[in-house]
């Protein structure tokens, strides 16, 4: 079942690519904004976020750590965000090197971000501050206001309303997020 998604993801990205790039010449904007959403409907992410998956997960081919990186995309597709979010955390633990280091970065911010627009209402008063803080600080590199922002809307749970699923989500986030706040032995 893995390598029949991993296949459909990696074909729906190479479509998407070759109509983005056929958009581009052509001038036909919404046919390529068609063509995007048909992709992300048939894996269940943006096209923008399997491609960058697909280049992290050929960065660490030979690698003990591409099972994961796999297991990560796949989780996406099938909208498993926490197990996703979670793979994302025992990849942050793994040695990379500068260029997988690199695409990890990109890829777990995006991932992020994503999961969190897919499963809570922005639009939801209670939420939106705490999400808003939780979005600019991934894309700011801001890790340690991400956490604190995750550990905060967890703290008001039940009078936000948030499922099990989305405590267990934010959970995942906030402690992928703690991995890039530990403090590094300088010895």
């Amino acid at each position: 079942m893995k390598k029949v998604l991993f296949v459909a993801t990696l074909i729906t990205s190479t479509l998407a690519l070759s109509l983005h790039a056929e958009e581009k010449k052509s001038g036909f904007g919404a046919f390529g904004d068609m063509a995007k959403k048909a992709a992300a409907d048939a894996t269940g992410i943006p096209t923008d976020l399997a491609s960058l998956g697909q280049k992290f997960v050929s960065s660490l081919k030979g690698t003990d750590t591409v099972g994961l990186a796999q297991s990560a995309l796949t989780a996406l597709g099938q909208k498993k965000d926490s197990v996703a979010v979670q793979s994302l955390t025992k990849i942050a633990g793994a040695k990379l090197t500068p260029a997988q280091l690199a695409l990890f970065g990109d890829f777990k911010d995006a991932a992020s971000t994503f999961v969190l627009q897919r499963n809570f209402d922005w639009k939801n008063a209670q939420l939106k501050g705490s999400l808003g803080t939780i979005a600019e600080g991934i894309k700011t590199k801001n890790y340690l206001g991400v956490v604190a922002a995750s550990s905060e809307l967890l703290s008001k749970a039940k009078e936000a309303k948030l499922t099990d699923g989305q405590t267990a989500l934010l959970t995942s986030v906030k402690d992928l997020y703690n991995k890039f706040t530990a403090k590094k032995d300088t010895k």
